[in-house]
């Protein structure tokens, strides 16, 4: 008899979302995480868990070294953004990793141009339309 599927493995495992943005889109970030709980996903947002006195480096690292899907929102204040910068450089190191997550579902919620790193990824399109936008990026997910 096979062993049952680990939670990572199985289709219907609640799906562990980090999103990674520029405070300045908090408005976008705050519908986005609403809905993506509704949809039974576990969000990590810096606000809800990073506290006073946590290392901040370290547990971004270890809220992206811990999901499934690194949600990168992409606006021209996030492009601008070393803090962001810096955790797409980092779920892009631990992707160079066979076997490992987690995987980088880039939103883009404003015409801009993607950073160079990425431009080979295809994204959610929020920038015209939120509600086909979020559509994508779940089928995006469930299809994992």
């Amino acid at each position: 008899m096979p062993p049952p599927e680990s939670p990572i493995e199985s289709k219907d495992a609640i799906r562990q979302i980090f999103i990674s943005y520029s405070h300045k889109d908090k408005k976008f970030v705050n519908r986005l995480t609403i809905d993506l709980e509704n949809a039974g996903m576990n969000v990590w947002v810096d606000e809800k868990k990073i506290k006073v006195g946590d290392s901040i480096p370290q547990k971004v690292e270890e809220g992206i070294s811990g999901c499934d899907f690194f949600c990168l929102v992409i606006s021209r204040h996030s492009v601008n953004s070393k803090w962001v910068e810096r955790e797409y450089r980092t779920a892009l190191n631990m992707q160079l990793s066979p076997g490992t997550t987690p995987k980088i579902l880039p939103l883009l919620i404003e015409g801009v141009e993607l950073p160079l790193l990425l431009r080979e990824i295809k994204y959610a399109d929020f920038s015209r339309d939120y509600k086909s936008g979020f559509n994508d990026l779940l089928n995006a997910i469930k299809k994992q």
